[in-house]
């Protein structure tokens, strides 16, 4: 069994820990887009391939949070 490379356990820590803040707050709030976006941040890294895109994805996951501001 292989694990992946540390650069990319630490994108998925940092962004899981991103979205589970974002689900938080979304759920304390009531915004349902944010929590839709909390979640995609949390779920996201089990099904992008190693390497750079779980970075890509994270950041443009991420860079949502500031389109669909409410």
């Amino acid at each position: 069994m292989d694990l992946p490379p540390p650069s990319d356990l630490l994108g998925m820590l940092i962004f899981s820990i991103i979205g589970l803040i974002v689900f938080k707050v979304a759920k304390r709030e009531a915004q349902p887009v944010r929590l839709v976006i909390g979640m995609t941040l949390m779920i996201y890294p089990y099904f992008v391939p190693r390497g750079i895109w779980i970075w890509v994805a994270g950041v443009l996951i991420t860079g949502t949070l500031f389109v669909f501001k409410e």
